[in-house]
């Protein structure tokens, strides 16, 4: 019997059990994906989790700005850094102090919304990953739902993103927050290889930080639980085809960024 046959097994065999509750799910998904994703199969949900994701997202960014001394002040010398190297790169004249100000001004108002971005962000992002993947299973001829694929996005990206701000509210809550910089969010938190080798974006070259800093542990653990859940919800495809899709596809879009950075941003 075939890994894939064994899983729609356990699967049929699980249509008489209790589905699982949203908190088991949070912890199924931690300790026993396989099993938590095939209740997940069949019974697709995605607000719970978004919602739980929302809220400690926004609590994390909340502190940070709390936390973290003149933030604001701090975070409009890195709009008007980023204002003038784009002017430099573009071989521009730098606007007189008076409209840079106003420049700055303006984007900064966003500051002040700050902790409400993961309302929009984040199902945005469930929605776009869960598109990109479905494309690829319909590519393959995998029989599932757009439905099926969004629940498995959605608990996959919100588990691991949920995991990844408590641990940052953590972190906020017990360092010295004079040691954190508010213009470099992936040195917050060590989970990345960027800030391993403690790499900035000021003394690194643009392209060799964003490659870096995308190799992230949290990403290649949502990358493994999209694997997994996309192959629960799909009749023809393994757990290995599941990963060589998911993986290429992420491959794909650091490729992409890291061109970006190499031949644009630089």
């Amino acid at each position: 019997m075939t890994e894939q046959e064994r899983s729609h097994e356990v699967s049929g065999a699980g249509e008489e059990r209790p589905p699982l509750g949203p908190l088991s799910r949070v912890f199924g998904i931690i300790v026993s994906p396989a099993e938590t994703f095939a209740d997940i199969a069949r019974r697709p949900t995605w607000a719970f989790i978004l919602i739980v994701t929302i809220v400690l997202s926004s609590a994390s960014i909340f502190l940070l700005q709390f936390r973290v001394p003149n933030f604001e002040a701090r975070y409009k010398e890195f709009i008007r850094q980023r204002i003038e190297e784009a002017l430099e790169r573009q071989g521009a004249a730098k606007p007189p102090q008076e409209a840079l100000d106003r420049q700055v001004e303006r984007q900064a108002r966003l500051f002040r919304f700050f902790a409400l971005l993961p309302v929009a962000v984040i199902p945005i992002v469930a929605l776009f990953l869960a598109g990109v993947f479905f494309l690829g299973l319909l590519l393959l001829q995998a029989e599932t739902t757009f439905k099926k694929t969004f629940s498995i996005v959605s608990w996959s990206y919100g588990v691991t993103s949920s995991v990844g701000a408590l641990l940052g509210i953590l972190v906020l809550s017990l360092r010295d927050p004079e040691l954190l910089d508010p213009t470099n969010p992936e040195s917050w938190v060590v989970t990345n290889l960027g800030a391993m080798l403690g790499l900035s974006p000021e003394r690194t070259h643009p392209a060799l930080f964003a490659f870096t800093t995308s190799l992230d542990i949290f990403t290649i653990w949502f990358l493994i639980l999209a694997s997994i859940g996309l192959s629960a919800i799909s009749r023809k495809l393994s757990v290995w085809k599941s990963a060589i899709l998911v993986f290429a596809l992420w491959g794909v879009w650091v490729g992409g960024k890291t061109a970006w950075y190499a031949f644009v941003m630089r």
